[in-house]
């Protein structure tokens, strides 16, 4: 505990600029939806995520609003749902210059719906990417059904930052336990596997995917994902480059994984210029995960690289930050 109180503090005391490409806030069009399916502290709006920020040093934060409880709304209720939050999350990027980026919501499953929230995201409001679920229901991001979406993603060299959520094949698998606990991070890999075994991630190089915790459970898999076209020789056609090039062009988030273990297998994997800070909040703060994060003794350049000069490549918005 001590250590711990000390790296913040010596953490609280620099000036270092800090960048948050993962943090939640929820508009009133998606909060009003999701309250009394989720706990009042996980649906957190404009005044806590600010107060936040400000406690714990965040310069800047890149908000989006993952609700795996709206995938099975119909097109004609989902679309304007979103539409409401994209536009609104938008509005407080412009209110508050220089705090906010936006990964707008699409209201996927349904494709035509959201090629047309991309043209509005995009062209209109001239948001930072897209916040894409890793899965869902069972279908994950390399299923040829998203194909006309990752056309377009592709297209527009956008930034895909992608969050896992419960995925209907796998749901409370250990009783009492809550499926962010395993299933969150299992998914994550899933999604990466989808997108290298299925050629996805050959055919569409210009997306800037951005992947949670640290990768999830994929870097402990990168020796499978390595020798699977030994069961499966035609892999060796849908991923050419082999999985370390695909894993190294991914992007990655440290939240809830600032620590040897998790991040750092997955900088044994990929160079750290992939790699950007997250907090998750309001499920963890900035003070604590940037105090893990500068505990891990990875170097000025290497911890300014992902605390704030990583995420202004992907973010052009808050290169001034």
């Amino acid at each position: 505990m001590g250590a711990a109180l000390a790296a913040t503090s010596a953490f609280g005391a620099s000036s270092r600029t800090i960048i948050d490409v993962h943090h939640h806030l929820f508009p009133p069009s998606l909060a009003d939806y999701l309250r009394g399916k989720l706990p009042e502290f996980a649906l957190p709006g404009a005044e806590r995520s600010l107060a936040e920020m400000d406690a714990g040093g965040t310069t800047s934060a890149v908000i989006s609003y993952p609700a795996s409880e709206t995938l099975n709304l119909p097109q004609d209720t989902l679309a304007p749902m979103i539409r409401k939050a994209n536009d609104f999350a938008m509005s407080l990027v412009g209110q508050h210059r220089g705090r906010y980026g936006l990964f707008a919501s699409l209201p996927l499953p349904h494709i035509d719906a959201s090629l047309q929230e991309i043209t509005h995201v995009f062209d209109q409001l001239h948001v930072d990417g897209v916040l894409l679920n890793t899965s869902y229901q069972s279908r994950w991001l390399g299923d040829p059904y998203f194909a006309p979406v990752m056309e377009e993603l592709n297209r527009r060299k956008a930034v895909a930052y992608t969050h896992p959520g419960p995925v209907d094949c796998c749901r409370n698998m250990i009783p009492g336990v809550h499926d962010s606990i395993v299933e969150f991070e299992s998914d994550t890999a899933r999604t990466i596997a989808s997108l290298m075994f299925s050629g996805a991630a050959e055919r569409w190089p210009n997306i800037r995917f951005i992947f949670s915790h640290a990768g999830g459970t994929a870097p402990a898999l990168i020796e499978r994902f390595r020798n699977a076209q030994r069961l499966n020789p035609k892999l060796a056609e849908t991923m050419p480059r082999g999985a370390d090039s695909y894993m190294k062009s991914f992007h990655y988030d440290t939240a809830q994984a600032a620590n040897p273990l998790a991040l750092g297998s997955l900088l044994k994997l990929v160079p750290v210029s992939q790699v950007m800070f997250g907090t998750d909040f309001p499920h963890r703060k900035t003070a604590e995960q940037a105090a893990a994060l500068s505990a891990m003794d990875l170097g000025a350049s290497a911890l300014d690289a992902i605390f704030r000069d990583n995420a202004r490549q992907l973010v052009p918005r808050l290169a001034g930050a």
